[in-house]
C-alpha cells in the first residue's frame, strides 16, 4: 500500500490573530510503502518559540483506497506556555 500525506489548511472561524505559517510540527513527510501485516510509525515533534495553542491537520492518501474512500485525517495539537524565564528574556507571547 502506498501512503502519501497532505496538509489541510485551517479556516479561521473565530477571526482571531493567527501566528502565520510558522512550522511547529515536524515529521517525515516522504511517501512510503507499507506491506501487509506491517505497521507504520509516525514520530512527531512539536516545537514553538511563541506561547500559544497550535493545530495542524494532515490527510493520508492511500493506494489502494481504504475506508471506502473516506478521508483519513490526523490532527496534531500542541501548546506552549511561556515560563517566567521566557518572560524575563522579553520573548513575545504571541
Amino acid at each position: 500500500m502506498l501512503i502519501t500525506q497532505q496538509k489541510i489548511p485551517h479556516a479561521n472561524v473565530l477571526g482571531t490573530k493567527l501566528a502565520g505559517q510558522t512550522q511547529r510540527f515536524y515529521f517525515d513527510t516522504k511517501s512510503g510503502v507499507i506491506l501487509p501485516g506491517d505497521t507504520l510509525n509516525f514520530p512527531f515533534i512539536f516545537k514553538s518559540l511563541n506561547a500559544g495553542i497550535f493545530t495542524e491537520t494532515w490527510e493520508l492518501m492511500t493506494k489502494p483506497i481504504l475506508c471506502s474512500g473516506a478521508p483519513i485525517r490526523i490532527t496534531l495539537r500542541g501548546n506552549f506556555v511561556c515560563s517566567v524565564f521566557c518572560l524575563y528574556r522579553g520573548s513575545p507571547l504571541i
